[in-house]
């Protein structure tokens, strides 16, 4: 039952590659801890910015280092990372546009039932929106890559597709909890929007779309419509939305929209719909009572 779902096209190619094991995967955990606190510190102390901006910062030079060590001491494939350039981005495009109606829809339901106030900022800073928009591509993707592209794509080779799905969604749950304002619902929210993550990325074979997603899921919800993200408050916003804080089932409170049960519908309804495209094309995607008790490669 848990071999049910077959191997993607990226998890494919990566069980073609002799060198996909786990341990080039946590030396480059390790570049991208180091990278990411030394070019923190040195931003922070050149004083560039807010403290969430110098972590969008650091993102984009751990994502460089990363992405080079996989290629060239990893040895890895673009296919086998999902970083396929056919189409990327179109695919990309996409993904942004999926995440400005997801958020679109669960704005309107904070704004329907009264939760929220959301108005101009008179405070917006054009240049630190700017920085905030290339910070988020980045750090979008370097999270996609991590837990997709590697953590993913390794956990399925061992355990097969839908444990995969399933654990890489959990690590990002719990790589949350510490923030500020978390809940339990944000907590089971996140783990339902790391499910609909590995499910863009199982079915459409690539990074480049969720990476979209979940950049522009960050950068709209902060740096556009001024809710917190995950719990962080943005330097800047081109609206400022106030949250009823005796509402946050609904609003999400401190933690910001994803500790709302509009985003746990939003999930539910998105991963009941791959679930549904993903039987829609069963011979691509489910094994057939034979092949599923196979053990997968390793």
């Amino acid at each position: 039952m848990l071999n049910i779902l077959k191997p993607n096209e990226v998890i494919d190619a990566a069980r073609r590659i002799r060198s996909s094991g786990w341990g080039k995967l946590l030396i480059c955990y390790g570049i991208y801890v180091l990278l990411l606190l030394g070019s923190g510190w040195l931003v922070r102390s050149i004083g560039i910015g807010a403290e969430i901006t110098s972590l969008l910062i650091s993102n984009a030079v751990a994502t460089v280092g990363c992405v080079l060590f996989m290629l060239t001491i990893g040895k890895r494939t673009p296919e086998s990372l999902g970083l396929a350039l056919d189409g990327f981005f179109k695919r990309y495009a996409l993904g942004w546009l999926f995440a400005a109606i997801s958020l679109c829809a669960v704005w309107l339901v904070n704004y329907f039932f009264g939760v929220i106030e959301t108005s101009l900022n008179p405070g917006f800073s054009g240049w630190l929106l700017a920085l905030l928009f290339v910070g988020f591509v980045f750090q979008g993707f370097m999270e996609e890559f991590l837990l997709r592209s590697l953590i993913m794509t390794q956990l399925s080779l061992r355990l097969g597709a839908l444990l995969g799905i399933l654990l890489n969604s959990l690590l990002f749950s719990l790589g949350h909890v510490g923030n500020s304002g978390a809940t339990w619902l944000s907590t089971l929210n996140t783990f339902l929007i790391g499910i609909v993550f590995s499910l863009l990325f199982y079915y459409h074979d690539t990074v480049w779309l969720v990476s979209g997603f979940h950049s522009g899921w960050n950068f709209i919800l902060g740096p556009v419509l001024g809710v917190a993200v995950s719990g962080f408050e943005l330097p800047t916003s081109v609206l400022a939305t106030h949250s009823n804080m005796t509402r946050a089932g609904l609003n999400g409170g401190a933690y910001g929209f994803e500790a709302g049960y509009p985003v746990l519908v939003l999930c539910l309804i998105l991963i009941a719909g791959y679930a549904a495209l993903i039987l829609k094309n069963r011979a691509r995607f489910i094994n057939d009572p034979a092949s599923a008790s196979d053990q997968p490669a390793s």
